[in-house]
Protein backbone atom coordinates (compact mmCIF):
# COMPACT_ATOMS: atom_id res chain seq x y z
CA UNK A 1 0.00 0.00 0.00
CA UNK A 2 1.03 3.53 -0.89
CA UNK A 3 2.39 4.89 2.63
CA UNK A 4 0.49 8.15 2.34
CA UNK A 5 -2.70 6.28 1.58
CA UNK A 6 -1.79 4.05 4.21
CA UNK A 7 -2.00 6.94 6.65
CA UNK A 8 -5.96 7.35 5.66
CA UNK A 9 -6.39 4.19 7.81
CA UNK A 10 -4.73 5.97 11.17
CA UNK A 11 -7.41 9.09 10.31
CA UNK A 12 -4.58 11.04 9.26
CA UNK A 13 -4.40 13.44 5.68
CA UNK A 14 -1.75 14.69 3.83
CA UNK A 15 -1.92 17.75 2.86
CA UNK A 16 1.11 19.59 0.85
CA UNK A 17 2.50 22.70 1.92
CA UNK A 18 3.54 23.75 -1.90
CA UNK A 19 1.56 24.61 -5.13
CA UNK A 20 2.87 25.89 -8.15
CA UNK A 21 1.01 26.37 -11.48
CA UNK A 22 3.09 23.91 -13.69
CA UNK A 23 2.23 21.49 -10.75
CA UNK A 24 -1.24 21.63 -11.60
CA UNK A 25 -1.08 22.44 -15.10
CA UNK A 26 1.05 18.95 -15.45
CA UNK A 27 -1.57 16.75 -13.78
CA UNK A 28 0.77 15.99 -11.17
CA UNK A 29 -1.41 17.43 -8.22
CA UNK A 30 -3.94 15.30 -9.92
CA UNK A 31 -1.99 12.31 -9.56
CA UNK A 32 -0.84 12.60 -6.40
CA UNK A 33 -4.65 13.20 -5.23
CA UNK A 34 -5.97 10.46 -7.61
CA UNK A 35 -3.42 7.56 -6.37
CA UNK A 36 -1.35 8.70 -3.88
CA UNK A 37 -3.54 9.50 -1.15
CA UNK A 38 -3.17 13.43 -0.87
CA UNK A 39 -6.28 15.37 0.37
CA UNK A 40 -5.16 18.87 -0.43
CA UNK A 41 -3.25 21.89 -0.84
CA UNK A 42 -2.37 24.67 1.56
CA UNK A 43 -1.41 27.79 0.28
CA UNK A 44 0.29 31.24 2.25
CA UNK A 45 1.90 34.65 0.74
CA UNK A 46 5.14 33.12 1.20
CA UNK A 47 4.41 29.99 -0.80
CA UNK A 48 2.56 32.00 -3.24
CA UNK A 49 5.72 34.55 -3.41
CA UNK A 50 8.18 31.48 -3.82
CA UNK A 51 6.34 30.13 -6.72
CA UNK A 52 5.73 33.54 -8.56
CA UNK A 53 9.44 34.48 -8.16
CA UNK A 54 10.93 30.72 -9.02
CA UNK A 55 9.29 30.65 -13.21
CA UNK A 56 7.57 32.91 -14.87
CA UNK A 57 4.27 30.44 -15.44
CA UNK A 58 3.02 33.32 -13.79
CA UNK A 59 4.09 36.26 -15.89
CA UNK A 60 1.23 35.79 -17.93
CA UNK A 61 -1.59 36.58 -15.24
CA UNK A 62 -0.17 39.02 -13.60
CA UNK A 63 0.06 41.37 -16.42
CA UNK A 64 -3.72 40.40 -17.40
CA UNK A 65 -4.47 41.39 -13.45
CA UNK A 66 -2.39 44.92 -13.96
CA UNK A 67 -3.93 45.49 -17.41
CA UNK A 68 -7.47 45.12 -16.06
CA UNK A 69 -6.86 46.85 -13.18
CA UNK A 70 -7.65 43.85 -11.01
CA UNK A 71 -6.29 44.71 -7.56
CA UNK A 72 -4.89 42.76 -5.45
CA UNK A 73 -3.03 41.14 -8.04
CA UNK A 74 -2.21 38.39 -5.91
CA UNK A 75 -5.77 37.50 -5.09
CA UNK A 76 -6.92 37.69 -8.85
CA UNK A 77 -3.91 35.51 -9.59
CA UNK A 78 -4.20 32.48 -7.14
CA UNK A 79 -7.84 32.53 -7.80
CA UNK A 80 -7.72 32.48 -11.50
CA UNK A 81 -4.90 29.18 -11.34
CA UNK A 82 -7.67 27.27 -9.58
CA UNK A 83 -10.94 27.95 -11.24
CA UNK A 84 -9.19 26.64 -14.74
CA UNK A 85 -8.39 23.31 -12.90
CA UNK A 86 -10.55 20.16 -11.75
CA UNK A 87 -8.27 19.02 -9.15
CA UNK A 88 -8.93 22.14 -7.69
CA UNK A 89 -11.84 22.95 -5.92
CA UNK A 90 -12.71 19.00 -5.69
CA UNK A 91 -10.76 17.91 -3.26
CA UNK A 92 -8.34 20.97 -2.99
CA UNK A 93 -9.50 24.28 -1.15
CA UNK A 94 -10.32 27.01 -3.93
CA UNK A 95 -8.71 29.86 -3.69
CA UNK A 96 -4.98 28.63 -3.39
Amino acid sequence: MIPVKALEHHGQSVWLDFLARGFVTTGELKKLIDTDGVKGVTSNPSIFEKAIGSSDEYDGAIGLALKSGDRPVRRSVRTSRCRRHPACGRRVAAGL
